[in-house]
């Protein structure tokens, strides 16, 4: 009779492990990145944006707008485009506020990878974000993709040949827009 409680006690036991591993692996998780999700529904992500001085002379900040993170469930984002001075559109910069680690290195990953008939010059900078690249596309093309926690930043310049945008005050722009995500994108 002894023997069949001790075994009982113990079939308690590893079910009660078994249900507490699989609460630790698997609902926490889920829980944190609902929570997450919701919280980020209180971060405003305009002020990081374009602030004054990041753009150099003959280029100006366009308007804000909400984006529709596709399939990125998690996800809350921004962007902005910038413009020369006449008004026409030379740029965007993108901010994705993740709730999932999964969705965002994912969506890293896809703009990193970009193909182009004319070749990928990668660009050697550092001190920008937990990871980050930057590269040209056909030497006009310019993208500053990075990440900082949970966030992923893009600014992307399109067909820069035919405007003077000064490199260096695009590193400093990521550099700033970095520090300024640790503020909202750290937890």
């Amino acid at each position: 009779m002894n023997n069949i409680n001790f075994k009982n006690k113990w079939v308690v036991a590893i079910s009660i492990g078994i249900g507490l591993i699989l609460f630790i692996c698997i609902v926490i998780p889920f829980l944190r990145e609902k929570y997450l999700y919701w919280r980020l529904g209180y971060v405003d992500i305009a002020p990081v944006l374009i602030q004054d001085n990041d753009l150099p002379n003959g280029f100006t900040a366009g308007n804000i707008t909400e984006i529709d993170p596709y399939y990125y469930e998690s996800a809350r984002a921004k962007s902005q485009d910038i413009l020369t001075v006449n008004g026409s559109e030379v740029g965007t910069l993108s901010v994705y506020l993740f709730a999932s680690t999964n969705e965002q290195s994912e969506m890293y990953e896809i703009y990193s990878h970009v193909e182009s008939q004319e070749g990928i010059i990668p660009y050697e900078v550092t001190n920008i974000g937990d990871k980050s690249t930057v590269f040209s596309i056909s030497g006009c093309d310019i993208r500053v993709l990075f990440t900082r926690c949970t966030a992923v930043a893009v600014i992307e310049l399109y067909n820069v040949c035919q405007e003077e945008y000064d490199f260096d005050k695009l590193v400093a722009h990521a550099k700033r827009l970095d520090e300024s995500l640790k503020s909202i994108a750290c937890y």
